[in-house]
């Protein structure tokens, strides 16, 4: 059996399959078997998912609302639908306050 790189897959496809080992014993289970099991869309998986990855800091918020299929807009009403805080650091805070005293410069410079 040929294990395929994930890296290499779409999340799901019918040539997804997930592959897991545990005692020796290989498991092996489909994307639709997935879909199929929980009853539930390929969107509403992908949400799903997203949601806890974003909220365990592994994936950003662009990445997670690329992977629940929505823009950053709807995802953060998503989050805050779901009492989920946005990840907001320190790093983050900064990086804002740089751009707002930059961009007040600017706007500073044109006026005069």
């Amino acid at each position: 059996c040929v294990h395929p790189n994930p890296a290499h897959l779409s999340l799901f496809s019918a040539a997804n399959v997930l592959y897991l080992s545990k005692d020796q014993t290989d498991i092996t289970i489909t994307a639709d078997e997935i879909l199929q099991i929980a009853n539930m869309s390929e969107e509403e998986v992908r949400v799903e998912l997203a949601l806890p990855l974003y909220q365990r800091g592994k994936l950003s918020m662009g990445q997670a609302a690329r992977l629940a299929g929505m823009n950053r807009i709807r995802f953060q009403f998503l989050l805050g639908s779901r009492e989920i805080p946005v990840n907001y650091n320190e790093k983050a805070f900064q990086e804002d306050l740089d751009t707002i005293h930059r961009l007040t410069k600017r706007q500073d410079g044109r006026r005069e």
